[in-house]
């Protein structure tokens, strides 16, 4: 939410080149995994998201 506040703060304090990479590379990594688990879930059918969700649910 307050993200483009803080990216814009650290930017005008100017030591944001190293934390603007970590953070892309942050929600890159993040947006892999969500891909690949995608991937996973079509690939090994609905049975295992089915209780990998409930598992979830039930923490």
């Amino acid at each position: 939410m307050f993200a483009p506040f803080l990216s814009g703060f650290l930017v005008k304090q100017g030591f944001s080149q190293g934390l603007l990479l970590f953070v892309v590379a942050f929600f890159y990594f993040i947006l892999v995994e969500v891909f690949r688990s995608l991937v996973r879930f079509r690939c090994s059918g609905e049975a295992l998201g089915f209780r990998a969700a409930r598992v979830v649910r039930g923490r």
